[in-house]
């Protein structure tokens, strides 16, 4: 298998998957590579010390997080592919919530998936076309804004964004004030502008909006 520094990690619970990616790797001539399951990808993570990573996303969506929460913690430094089924803005979201810098789709040809492989090996991003325009870096670390024309969201500034998923989140006017420490009322003005360019009236309906889009995850309960 070779040297573990610079050894790929394939992880996924669909044989099939794993199997055609490494054949297809070996056929380029890669061949330091090793095939685990999802649930193992820490363990064996610790075990090799790879380069570089790939998660394929289809099994469960609460144990998949569970792995790349865990993978975060132990092995900083090791370099992520999360492989997704189709282009997911909740996924692609999560992904950048755990400072994973490469994100794939199967539905692009091979040879664009080991130019994204060797990417990220590199040093470098590594995402999908669906969505790399929309990535940008900021002082919080990478977020995703899709950028269509016709979603009112993209109208919202920064600071209203902000207060927008702090409230979709089950914030109070005051709790979202002190964590972004500005005034109360400096809050409630960028509140009244949000609601306003949403077109809504009621927090409710902010909840509703953050879940269509993917920027949370669950209903909170206390809304």
């Amino acid at each position: 298998m070779g040297s573990s520094s610079n050894l790929t990690l394939i992880a996924d619970d669909r044989t099939i998957v794993r199997e055609g990616i490494a054949a297809l790797f070996a056929e380029r001539g890669m061949t330091n590579f090793a095939l685990v399951s999802i649930e193992n990808a820490p363990k064996e993570s610790a075990r090799l010390h790879p380069k570089l990573l790939m998660l394929g996303m289809g099994g469960g969506d609460a144990e998949f997080w569970s792995v790349v929460q865990t993978l975060r913690q132990e092995s900083p430094r090791l370099k992520i592919l999360i492989l997704d089924d189709l282009v997911s803005m909740r996924n692609v979201r999560r992904t950048l919530s755990y400072e994973v810098s490469g994100y794939w789709t199967l539905r692009h040809s091979f040879a664009s998936l080991f130019e994204a492989v060797k990417t990220l090996a590199d040093g470098d991003c590594a995402f999908c076309p669906e969505v790399k325009d929309d990535i940008q870096l900021t002082k919080r670390g990478w977020k995703y804004h899709p950028r269509h024309e016709a979603n009112p969201i993209h109208a919202l500034t920064s600071r209203e964004m902000e207060i927008f998923l702090l409230l979709a989140k089950g914030k109070t006017l005051k709790e979202c004030a002190a964590e972004m420490e500005i005034a109360v009322s400096t809050a409630d003005n960028h509140k009244a502008r949000l609601m306003n360019k949403l077109g809504k009236h009621k927090t409710v309906q902010l909840v509703h909006l953050a879940l269509q889009e993917g920027l949370i995850d669950d209903v909170v309960s206390d809304v």
